[in-house]
């Protein structure tokens, strides 16, 4: 049993050995890289994909041929818009009324759900998407 206990300590003094080297080796002089903020999603063209928002809602965007659908999934089903790119937005029409969406984060979407996201689309204050892994 003791000799298991040496050959236990023995090898874990070596994996120490080879990760402090590593650290000296990758990082000279200990500067170890700060964390980087996550980019940010500009434009439309960098919004396809899905969206999350709270209680299983979503917002898909899919090209469509140099425009784009939008499919919002709210609590009453999923609906598909048809949208077009300018600029920093995306605009659409949704029951006679014109829509917009634009980046954002998850404190933008007025949202305590996703508050603490950081990237966000916001159709309105009360209305946003997430990406899940943000």
């Amino acid at each position: 049993m003791r000799r298991a206990m040496r050959r236990l300590a023995a090898g874990l003094a070596i994996v120490a050995g080879a990760t402090a080297l590593w650290a000296c080796v990758a990082h000279p002089q200990g500067a170890i890289p700060a964390p980087t903020e996550p980019t940010p999603v500009v434009g439309p063209s960098m919004w396809v994909g899905r969206w999350m928002g709270p209680e299983g809602t979503y917002l898909d965007v899919i090209p469509a041929g140099g425009a784009y659908d939008i499919v919002i999934r709210n609590l009453n089903g999923a609906r598909t818009f048809s949208g077009h790119a300018a600029a920093d937005r995306m605009h659409f029409t949704r029951d006679g009324v014109s829509e917009s969406i634009r980046a954002g984060t998850g404190a933008d979407t007025g949202m305590k759900w996703l508050a603490d996201k950081s990237q966000c689309l916001v159709v309105k204050r009360g209305e946003g998407y997430c990406r899940a892994d943000q």
